[in-house]
Protein backbone atom coordinates (compact mmCIF):
# COMPACT_ATOMS: atom_id res chain seq x y z
CA UNK A 1 0.00 0.00 0.00
CA UNK A 2 1.11 3.45 -0.48
CA UNK A 3 2.65 4.80 3.01
CA UNK A 4 0.55 6.81 5.05
CA UNK A 5 0.57 8.10 8.70
CA UNK A 6 -2.40 8.46 11.26
CA UNK A 7 -4.46 10.76 10.86
CA UNK A 8 -7.05 12.54 13.76
CA UNK A 9 -10.63 10.72 14.48
CA UNK A 10 -10.50 7.98 12.06
CA UNK A 11 -8.97 9.34 9.28
CA UNK A 12 -5.51 8.38 7.53
CA UNK A 13 -3.68 10.71 5.18
CA UNK A 14 -1.38 10.09 2.16
CA UNK A 15 1.99 10.78 1.98
CA UNK A 16 4.11 11.63 -0.94
CA UNK A 17 5.12 8.67 -3.23
CA UNK A 18 6.73 8.40 -6.91
CA UNK A 19 4.79 8.13 -10.40
CA UNK A 20 3.56 4.77 -10.55
CA UNK A 21 5.84 2.80 -12.77
CA UNK A 22 5.27 1.02 -16.14
CA UNK A 23 3.71 -2.45 -14.56
CA UNK A 24 1.54 -0.62 -11.92
CA UNK A 25 0.18 1.70 -15.21
CA UNK A 26 -0.56 -1.37 -17.79
CA UNK A 27 -1.90 -3.86 -15.21
CA UNK A 28 -4.28 -1.27 -13.95
CA UNK A 29 -4.18 -2.53 -10.03
CA UNK A 30 -3.40 -0.86 -6.73
CA UNK A 31 -1.07 -3.32 -4.50
CA UNK A 32 -2.56 -3.89 -0.99
CA UNK A 33 -0.26 -6.06 1.16
CA UNK A 34 2.25 -8.88 1.00
CA UNK A 35 3.38 -11.39 3.12
CA UNK A 36 6.51 -13.33 2.89
CA UNK A 37 6.93 -16.95 4.80
CA UNK A 38 9.92 -19.35 4.31
CA UNK A 39 10.11 -18.24 0.65
CA UNK A 40 6.46 -17.78 -0.37
CA UNK A 41 4.85 -14.87 -1.43
CA UNK A 42 1.02 -14.08 -1.34
CA UNK A 43 0.27 -10.87 -2.68
CA UNK A 44 -2.97 -9.01 -2.48
CA UNK A 45 -4.56 -6.27 -4.88
CA UNK A 46 -7.77 -4.46 -5.20
CA UNK A 47 -9.14 -2.91 -9.16
CA UNK A 48 -9.97 -0.35 -10.38
CA UNK A 49 -13.05 -1.10 -12.32
CA UNK A 50 -13.05 -1.68 -15.74
CA UNK A 51 -16.31 -1.19 -18.17
CA UNK A 52 -17.33 -3.59 -20.15
CA UNK A 53 -19.00 -3.48 -23.69
CA UNK A 54 -21.58 -5.71 -23.28
CA UNK A 55 -25.12 -5.19 -22.27
CA UNK A 56 -27.29 -7.90 -21.43
CA UNK A 57 -30.46 -8.54 -19.45
CA UNK A 58 -28.20 -10.73 -17.04
CA UNK A 59 -25.70 -9.40 -15.16
CA UNK A 60 -22.48 -8.85 -17.10
CA UNK A 61 -18.84 -9.62 -15.84
CA UNK A 62 -18.75 -5.80 -15.32
CA UNK A 63 -21.51 -6.58 -12.52
CA UNK A 64 -20.23 -9.29 -11.41
CA UNK A 65 -16.12 -8.88 -11.19
CA UNK A 66 -16.32 -5.07 -11.17
CA UNK A 67 -13.63 -4.86 -7.53
CA UNK A 68 -12.16 -8.58 -8.44
CA UNK A 69 -9.91 -9.92 -11.13
CA UNK A 70 -7.15 -7.18 -10.28
CA UNK A 71 -4.72 -9.89 -9.13
CA UNK A 72 -4.66 -11.98 -11.88
CA UNK A 73 -3.89 -8.94 -14.01
CA UNK A 74 -1.40 -8.08 -11.20
CA UNK A 75 0.00 -11.74 -11.47
CA UNK A 76 0.19 -11.43 -15.59
CA UNK A 77 2.54 -8.53 -15.26
CA UNK A 78 4.71 -9.80 -13.21
CA UNK A 79 5.40 -13.06 -14.81
CA UNK A 80 5.88 -11.17 -18.36
CA UNK A 81 9.26 -9.72 -15.93
CA UNK A 82 10.25 -12.56 -14.21
CA UNK A 83 11.04 -16.00 -16.56
CA UNK A 84 11.56 -18.14 -13.62
CA UNK A 85 8.45 -16.87 -12.32
CA UNK A 86 7.01 -20.09 -10.15
CA UNK A 87 3.54 -20.49 -9.45
CA UNK A 88 3.85 -22.62 -6.23
CA UNK A 89 5.56 -20.03 -4.34
CA UNK A 90 3.54 -16.76 -5.71
CA UNK A 91 0.11 -16.22 -4.89
CA UNK A 92 -1.73 -13.19 -6.08
CA UNK A 93 -5.61 -13.64 -4.39
CA UNK A 94 -7.72 -10.71 -5.17
CA UNK A 95 -9.22 -8.59 -2.11
CA UNK A 96 -12.36 -6.57 -1.21
CA UNK A 97 -11.64 -3.50 0.55
CA UNK A 98 -14.43 -0.89 2.24
CA UNK A 99 -13.42 2.36 2.40
CA UNK A 100 -14.30 5.97 2.19
CA UNK A 101 -11.96 8.64 0.55
CA UNK A 102 -12.21 11.60 -0.93
CA UNK A 103 -9.81 13.52 -3.25
CA UNK A 104 -8.93 16.78 -2.20
CA UNK A 105 -7.96 19.25 -4.95
CA UNK A 106 -8.36 22.49 -2.99
CA UNK A 107 -4.14 23.66 -1.98
CA UNK A 108 -5.46 25.55 0.66
CA UNK A 109 -7.36 22.82 2.20
CA UNK A 110 -4.11 20.58 1.45
CA UNK A 111 -2.06 22.83 3.40
CA UNK A 112 -4.39 23.47 6.45
CA UNK A 113 -4.87 20.26 6.71
CA UNK A 114 -1.55 19.16 6.39
CA UNK A 115 -2.16 16.60 3.64
CA UNK A 116 0.69 15.48 1.38
CA UNK A 117 0.22 15.33 -2.68
CA UNK A 118 -0.22 12.08 -4.45
CA UNK A 119 2.79 13.03 -5.95
CA UNK A 120 5.59 16.21 -5.54
CA UNK A 121 4.04 18.81 -7.33
CA UNK A 122 0.59 17.36 -7.67
CA UNK A 123 -2.11 19.47 -5.89
CA UNK A 124 -4.34 16.30 -5.04
CA UNK A 125 -4.44 14.27 -1.94
CA UNK A 126 -6.36 11.63 -0.81
CA UNK A 127 -7.76 11.41 2.45
CA UNK A 128 -8.85 8.21 3.35
CA UNK A 129 -10.93 6.59 6.63
CA UNK A 130 -8.98 4.36 8.98
CA UNK A 131 -9.73 1.00 8.06
CA UNK A 132 -8.20 -2.19 9.56
CA UNK A 133 -9.55 -5.49 7.30
CA UNK A 134 -9.14 -6.47 3.98
CA UNK A 135 -11.81 -9.65 2.45
CA UNK A 136 -9.87 -12.07 0.73
CA UNK A 137 -9.60 -15.34 -1.34
CA UNK A 138 -8.86 -18.12 0.97
CA UNK A 139 -6.01 -19.80 -1.29
CA UNK A 140 -1.93 -18.85 -0.17
CA UNK A 141 1.51 -20.72 -1.58
CA UNK A 142 2.65 -24.07 -0.07
CA UNK A 143 3.80 -24.26 3.20
CA UNK A 144 2.10 -20.76 3.62
CA UNK A 145 1.23 -19.58 7.33
CA UNK A 146 -0.66 -16.02 7.42
CA UNK A 147 0.45 -13.82 9.44
CA UNK A 148 -2.12 -10.22 8.89
CA UNK A 149 -4.67 -10.73 11.12
CA UNK A 150 -6.45 -8.21 9.38
CA UNK A 151 -6.81 -10.15 6.42
CA UNK A 152 -10.41 -12.33 6.58
CA UNK A 153 -10.80 -15.05 4.28
CA UNK A 154 -13.57 -15.61 2.05
CA UNK A 155 -13.94 -18.82 -0.21
CA UNK A 156 -15.65 -16.92 -2.73
CA UNK A 157 -15.59 -12.71 -2.82
CA UNK A 158 -17.89 -11.72 -5.44
CA UNK A 159 -20.81 -11.68 -3.11
CA UNK A 160 -18.89 -9.27 -0.99
CA UNK A 161 -17.59 -7.18 -4.21
CA UNK A 162 -21.34 -6.83 -5.65
CA UNK A 163 -22.71 -5.74 -2.35
CA UNK A 164 -20.25 -3.38 -1.90
CA UNK A 165 -20.98 -1.73 -5.30
CA UNK A 166 -24.49 -2.52 -5.58
CA UNK A 167 -25.65 -1.98 -2.22
CA UNK A 168 -22.84 0.77 -0.50
CA UNK A 169 -21.95 2.68 -3.51
CA UNK A 170 -25.30 2.61 -5.05
CA UNK A 171 -27.11 4.54 -1.77
CA UNK A 172 -24.01 6.78 -1.35
CA UNK A 173 -24.93 8.19 -4.88
CA UNK A 174 -28.51 8.01 -3.83
CA UNK A 175 -27.39 10.06 -1.10
CA UNK A 176 -25.35 12.37 -3.18
CA UNK A 177 -28.51 13.38 -5.29
CA UNK A 178 -30.75 13.66 -2.40
CA UNK A 179 -28.50 16.31 -1.21
CA UNK A 180 -27.59 18.26 -4.33
CA UNK A 181 -31.21 18.73 -4.75
CA UNK A 182 -31.45 20.14 -1.63
CA UNK A 183 -28.64 22.71 -2.03
CA UNK A 184 -25.92 20.91 -0.04
CA UNK A 185 -22.71 20.78 -1.11
CA UNK A 186 -20.86 18.29 1.87
CA UNK A 187 -22.27 14.86 3.06
CA UNK A 188 -22.06 15.57 5.97
CA UNK A 189 -24.47 18.57 6.00
CA UNK A 190 -26.74 15.51 4.28
CA UNK A 191 -25.79 13.72 7.41
CA UNK A 192 -27.67 16.39 9.38
CA UNK A 193 -30.91 16.21 7.50
CA UNK A 194 -33.18 13.19 8.67
CA UNK A 195 -35.01 12.70 6.33
CA UNK A 196 -32.52 12.46 3.78
CA UNK A 197 -30.57 9.34 6.06
CA UNK A 198 -34.52 8.01 6.67
CA UNK A 199 -34.72 7.94 2.83
CA UNK A 200 -31.22 6.35 2.02
CA UNK A 201 -31.84 3.71 4.78
CA UNK A 202 -35.20 2.97 3.60
CA UNK A 203 -33.26 2.21 0.05
CA UNK A 204 -30.85 0.37 1.28
CA UNK A 205 -32.91 -2.25 3.86
CA UNK A 206 -36.17 -2.31 1.79
CA UNK A 207 -34.66 -2.25 -1.75
CA UNK A 208 -31.10 -2.87 -2.18
CA UNK A 209 -30.56 -5.09 0.97
CA UNK A 210 -33.49 -7.44 0.18
CA UNK A 211 -31.95 -7.62 -3.64
CA UNK A 212 -28.75 -8.59 -2.46
CA UNK A 213 -29.99 -11.01 -0.05
CA UNK A 214 -32.21 -12.80 -2.09
CA UNK A 215 -29.15 -12.73 -4.73
CA UNK A 216 -27.05 -14.35 -2.09
CA UNK A 217 -29.14 -16.02 -0.02
CA UNK A 218 -26.90 -19.49 -0.63
CA UNK A 219 -24.10 -17.91 0.92
CA UNK A 220 -23.31 -18.55 4.53
CA UNK A 221 -22.52 -15.68 6.02
CA UNK A 222 -23.91 -13.24 9.33
CA UNK A 223 -23.56 -10.02 5.58
CA UNK A 224 -27.01 -11.52 4.62
CA UNK A 225 -28.72 -12.59 7.19
CA UNK A 226 -31.67 -9.57 8.03
CA UNK A 227 -29.65 -9.03 10.98
CA UNK A 228 -26.21 -8.94 9.55
CA UNK A 229 -27.32 -7.00 6.41
CA UNK A 230 -29.34 -3.98 9.41
CA UNK A 231 -25.65 -3.97 11.21
CA UNK A 232 -23.92 -3.72 7.49
CA UNK A 233 -26.16 -0.83 6.68
CA UNK A 234 -26.43 1.62 9.97
CA UNK A 235 -22.35 1.36 9.74
CA UNK A 236 -22.13 2.42 5.98
CA UNK A 237 -24.85 5.34 6.36
CA UNK A 238 -22.58 6.68 8.95
CA UNK A 239 -19.22 6.23 7.32
CA UNK A 240 -20.71 7.85 3.82
CA UNK A 241 -21.41 11.19 6.34
CA UNK A 242 -18.19 11.25 7.89
CA UNK A 243 -17.59 15.27 8.83
CA UNK A 244 -13.69 14.33 8.37
CA UNK A 245 -13.49 13.44 4.80
CA UNK A 246 -15.72 16.53 4.12
CA UNK A 247 -16.89 14.55 0.85
CA UNK A 248 -18.07 17.12 -1.75
CA UNK A 249 -21.36 16.07 -3.35
CA UNK A 250 -20.68 17.19 -6.67
CA UNK A 251 -18.00 15.07 -6.79
CA UNK A 252 -20.39 11.73 -4.94
CA UNK A 253 -22.70 12.76 -7.89
CA UNK A 254 -20.51 13.06 -10.80
CA UNK A 255 -20.90 11.30 -14.08
CA UNK A 256 -24.62 11.17 -14.02
CA UNK A 257 -24.80 9.09 -17.24
CA UNK A 258 -22.24 5.95 -15.90
CA UNK A 259 -24.44 5.95 -12.84
CA UNK A 260 -27.45 5.03 -14.76
CA UNK A 261 -25.84 2.70 -16.61
CA UNK A 262 -27.68 -0.55 -17.09
CA UNK A 263 -24.71 -1.95 -15.11
CA UNK A 264 -23.76 0.38 -12.45
CA UNK A 265 -25.23 0.54 -9.50
CA UNK A 266 -28.22 2.12 -9.13
CA UNK A 267 -29.75 0.00 -12.14
CA UNK A 268 -27.97 -2.91 -10.90
CA UNK A 269 -28.82 -2.52 -7.32
CA UNK A 270 -33.18 -1.86 -8.89
CA UNK A 271 -32.81 -4.64 -11.01
CA UNK A 272 -31.97 -6.84 -8.01
CA UNK A 273 -34.94 -5.49 -6.16
CA UNK A 274 -37.26 -6.31 -8.87
CA UNK A 275 -36.20 -9.77 -9.43
CA UNK A 276 -36.50 -10.30 -5.69
CA UNK A 277 -40.00 -8.76 -5.62
CA UNK A 278 -39.84 -5.55 -4.93
CA UNK A 279 -40.25 -2.47 -6.63
CA UNK A 280 -37.53 0.03 -6.03
CA UNK A 281 -39.49 3.31 -5.81
CA UNK A 282 -36.79 4.92 -3.31
CA UNK A 283 -33.80 4.25 -5.44
CA UNK A 284 -35.53 5.03 -8.34
CA UNK A 285 -35.76 8.83 -7.23
CA UNK A 286 -31.77 8.90 -7.10
CA UNK A 287 -31.60 7.61 -10.41
CA UNK A 288 -34.46 10.32 -11.67
CA UNK A 289 -32.38 12.59 -10.22
CA UNK A 290 -29.17 11.52 -11.95
CA UNK A 291 -31.09 11.30 -15.09
CA UNK A 292 -32.45 14.63 -15.14
CA UNK A 293 -29.15 16.15 -14.55
CA UNK A 294 -27.48 14.12 -17.49
CA UNK A 295 -29.98 15.13 -19.84
CA UNK A 296 -29.46 18.92 -19.01
CA UNK A 297 -25.85 18.07 -19.23
CA UNK A 298 -25.89 16.32 -22.89
CA UNK A 299 -29.07 18.45 -23.87
CA UNK A 300 -31.21 15.58 -24.69
CA UNK A 301 -35.15 16.60 -25.14
CA UNK A 302 -36.59 14.47 -22.85
CA UNK A 303 -36.13 12.11 -20.34
CA UNK A 304 -37.03 9.19 -22.43
CA UNK A 305 -34.64 10.23 -25.22
CA UNK A 306 -32.18 10.10 -22.48
CA UNK A 307 -32.68 6.60 -21.35
CA UNK A 308 -32.57 5.63 -24.91
CA UNK A 309 -29.21 7.04 -25.20
CA UNK A 310 -27.80 5.77 -21.78
CA UNK A 311 -29.58 1.98 -22.42
CA UNK A 312 -29.36 1.67 -26.44
CA UNK A 313 -27.61 -1.77 -26.30
CA UNK A 314 -30.04 -2.56 -23.77
CA UNK A 315 -33.10 -4.92 -25.24
CA UNK A 316 -35.65 -6.61 -22.63
CA UNK A 317 -38.82 -6.49 -21.11
CA UNK A 318 -37.03 -5.33 -17.83
CA UNK A 319 -36.25 -2.13 -19.07
CA UNK A 320 -39.84 -0.81 -20.05
CA UNK A 321 -40.76 -1.46 -16.60
CA UNK A 322 -37.39 0.18 -15.02
CA UNK A 323 -37.73 3.39 -17.63
CA UNK A 324 -41.24 4.35 -16.42
CA UNK A 325 -40.63 3.89 -12.66
CA UNK A 326 -37.35 6.35 -13.50
CA UNK A 327 -39.00 8.64 -15.85
CA UNK A 328 -41.91 8.91 -12.96
CA UNK A 329 -39.33 10.30 -10.60
CA UNK A 330 -37.68 12.62 -12.98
Amino acid sequence: PQPSKAGVLGMQRTMAVSRPNQVNMLSMVIPAAMEITSGALAVTASAIPRQTSAITCGFTARMTTSASRAASRLQDACSSYLPDFQENRFVFSETVIAKMCSVVTDQERIQAEGLRPIVDGLNRAFLVEEFDQILIEEKVPNDFKRGFTQFVTKSELDPFAITKFLGHNAIHALLGYLAKEEGIDFMHDAGKRSDLMEWARNAFLKEAGIGLCHQYASVDDPLFTELGFQEHVDEALTRMVNPFLRDPVDRVTRDPVRKIGWDDRLLGSMRLACRAGVEPRLLAKGAGIALRYACEKNKWDSPEAGLEQVWKEVQCEEKNELQELIITNF
